[in-house]
């Protein structure tokens, strides 16, 4: 109530029983009782009250003496101060006996000499010295009085028989004692090894869901080294992990300075090579061991394999004075197995991962090129698309150019003087794919392996790794593609030559559906017949010509001829000597064109037997000269007729020139058609120009 904290005084009743429970458990305040009540009864047997008073003040002054021997000997019950105050207790209780044995008379002394018994076997259950001890200070309380008094022959016997009793009984204490203590000790070093192991397992359960929550990080893996060393008490734990054949520290606990293996060296450097546990239980037994630690006694080292293949090693090592057991052997590789589990696991899904993002990257490919058709475009979309599935610093393309049936570069990152250069099949990565139809792999390409045309313009001297992949379609080979890298620690792996060779069937089929897409727009453009152009192209394409010309200024526009060509009595040949020896006739007419005219040019069949020749560039008397020739080579040149007779046609011509009064192309077909008119009427198989 006034905020003072009383405490209520222990009742009487319960110091009193709390006094009991002591003295019960105390042997010393036992025995001392038991002796006491031993002489009490064998005076009550005698008849001899007399000593009554002097046992039961006996009896409680040894009582008292084991109390105050208890309380002076509580600083020092440890070690040789134990023995001392075990000692004097034994020596008061026996100093009761000696009293009880001189005080009681004498009716036959052997039961009386028998209460040293209990005492002496009390002291041989403590120890051989404190039973040599109390043994021999009774020897000495039994012998020496009856020396005094002179009766010694009266008690020898009794001494004899008392003594040999003792000592018989003191000896069996011993042995018995003896194999309780080591049994104790064998019990305590069992159930201390009990709870080793069952930490040691706590410790497996722990690593377990660790590893199973969130795999083989480097963070788990630091803190399964921390459950290692916390929950089954070892010193110094390393987790190395190999880095194709350096075994790299990956997590540890307990060194200070830690090093990489390379396997030929320790204890690690063995594991590593042979792939087998190594269980070292003295270190200086071991002449591969290299110390790390002056203190280490033991090690275990364990490789972690999977399907084979070496991913880790564990290493396990204790100093002080517990050597590292088979049961330690057991739990590291346990351990072992399940880090391997986790790490095989880990692996696969970095490559599913790695594959699942390689898959993106190659329909990402596909969707980039296949929807490219004009070439120059999708040359430049390929090299581009393919940096983005397998980055490289040589990347070049290699196209077969169907007019010319040569191989040329067509594309290349940042080697641009490349472009059009030739490859020849058999020179050089993409010429060795071409030829040999394969994946050509090469390590250290330099530059006296490149193809001549390219030697002289090599961005380096040498790349680490190269790869000649050859775009393959039916049979036929399409290019190539050229991929290299400089940095060796970039070698390419397995996924990417996969990637490559699935990436180089997308290329093949772009390429063939340009190529496709080509042929079909050509088709749309040309004449079947004569391979010229239409009259569908000359409609679109002779507009933008004349529109051209006119954006720029009039003193610097060039001259624009046209020449309209008509076979001579056309009509009447097919009907002589029928269609098909007119379209032989319209063939060659066709090559005699497409033979002379410049790339520039364009030369039209125009329809059924006549034709335009425009000239951009060319004046009058260039175009005239153009349009004789022409008619002279056809006048020359002579067909097979049905009959295999040599049969020959002649042309007529117009020729014009853009007049700037009326820069049309209306005007100008119209005076180039005025020509042909006068041409015709002139007799044919001329040209004339208006």
């Amino acid at each position: 109530m006034n905020g003072i904290s009383t405490r209520a005084a222990p009742h009487p009743s319960a110091l009193t029983g709390a006094r009991l429970r002591r003295w019960a458990s105390n042997p010393h305040f036992l025995l001392t009782t038991a002796l006491g009540a031993s002489a009490l009864l064998v005076l009550a047997l005698n008849g001899t009250p007399g000593s009554v008073t002097l046992v039961v003040g006996a009896t409680l002054a040894t009582l008292l003496g084991h109390t105050v021997i208890g309380r002076l000997g509580r600083p020092v019950a440890v070690g040789h101060g134990a023995i001392t105050i075990e000692i004097a207790h034994h020596v008061a209780t026996l100093g009761l006996v000696v009293i009880l044995v001189t005080a009681i008379p004498d009716r036959g002394v052997l039961p009386l000499l028998a209460l040293y018994i209990p005492v002496v076997s009390m002291a041989a259950a403590g120890g051989p010295i404190r039973f040599a001890t109390i043994g021999g200070l009774a020897l000495v309380a039994i012998v020496v009085p009856a020396v005094a008094t002179g009766s010694l022959e009266a008690v020898r016997t009794s001494a004899i028989i008392v003594g040999a009793v003792t000592v018989m009984l003191g000896v069996g204490t011993l042995r018995t004692t003896s194999e309780l203590r080591r049994t104790i000790e064998r019990s305590r070093a069992l159930l201390a090894a009990n709870r080793r192991r069952a930490r040691q397992f706590a410790g497996l359960e722990e690593v377990g869901r660790i590893l199973a929550e969130a795999g083989p990080t480097p963070a788990v893996l630091d803190q399964i080294m921390g459950v290692l060393t916390e929950q089954s008490a070892y010193h110094h734990v390393s987790l190395h992990l190999l880095d194709g054949s350096i075994a790299r520290l990956a997590a540890q606990r307990g060194y200070d300075v830690t090093v990489d293996f390379d396997g030929t060296s320790g204890i690690i450097g063995r594991v590593m090579r042979t792939r087998v546990v190594a269980f070292v239980p003295d270190v200086a037994t071991d002449p591969d061991y290299q110390s790390a630690n002056a203190d280490v006694r033991s090690e275990i080292c364990v490789p972690l394999l999977a399907h084979g293949e070496l991913l880790a090693i564990l290493n396990v090592e204790a100093s002080g004075p517990r050597a590292l057991d088979s049961s330690d052997r057991a739990t590291v590789v346990t351990v072992a197995d399940r880090l391997a589990v986790a790490l095989a696991l880990a692996r696969e899904r970095a490559s599913l991962a790695e594959r699942a993002d390689m898959f993106r990257r190659l329909l990402a490919f596909a969707a980039k090129i296949n929807g490219v058709l004009a070439p120059d475009q999708l040359y430049r979309s390929i090299i581009d698309a393919v940096d983005g599935v397998v980055s490289a610093d040589l990347l070049g393309l290699t196209v077969l150019d169907r007019t010319t049936a040569t191989y040329r570069v067509r594309a290349a990152n940042g080697a641009d003087h490349a472009i059009d250069r030739i490859i020849t099949p058999g020179e050089g990565l993409a010429g060795r794919a071409i030829r040999e139809r394969a994946v050509i792999k090469v390590e250290h390409y330099g530059r006296d392996a490149f193809p001549t045309t390219l030697r002289a313009d090599t961005p380096a001297d040498e790349y680490a790794s190269a790869l000649g992949v050859p775009l393959v379609r039916d049979g036929a080979a399409l290019g190539a593609l050229t991929v290299g890298r400089l940095d060796p620690a970039r070698l390419f792996t397995g996924l990417e030559l996969e990637a490559l060779e699935l990436l180089a069937g997308d290329v093949t089929l772009a390429l063939s559906n340009a190529f496709l897409h080509a042929e079909v727009a050509e088709l749309a453009i040309r004449d079947g017949l004569t391979g010229l152009h239409n009259r569908r192209y000359f409609d679109e394409a002779f507009p933008q010509l004349i529109a051209a010309r006119a954006r720029l200024p009039a003193t610097i526009r060039p001259p624009l001829s046209i020449i309209l060509f008509d076979l001579d009595h056309f009509g009447a040949f097919n009907n002589d000597h029928g269609h098909q020896v007119g379209d032989a006739v319209l063939r060659r007419f066709g090559q005699i064109i497409a033979d002379r005219v410049r790339a520039s040019d364009l030369g039209v069949r125009y329809g059924g037997e006549e034709f335009v020749v425009v000239l951009p560039g060319a004046a009058r008397d260039g175009a005239a000269h153009l349009a004789d020739e022409i008619r002279l080579a056809l006048a020359s040149a002579t067909v097979g007729g049905a009959d295999g007779a040599p049969l020959s046609v002649t042309v007529s011509a117009g020729c014009a020139t853009m007049d700037e009064a009326e820069p049309t192309g209306e005007a100008l077909i119209r005076a180039a058609d005025m020509g042909l008119i006068m041409a015709k009427r002139s007799g044919r198989n001329r040209v004339v120009v208006t």
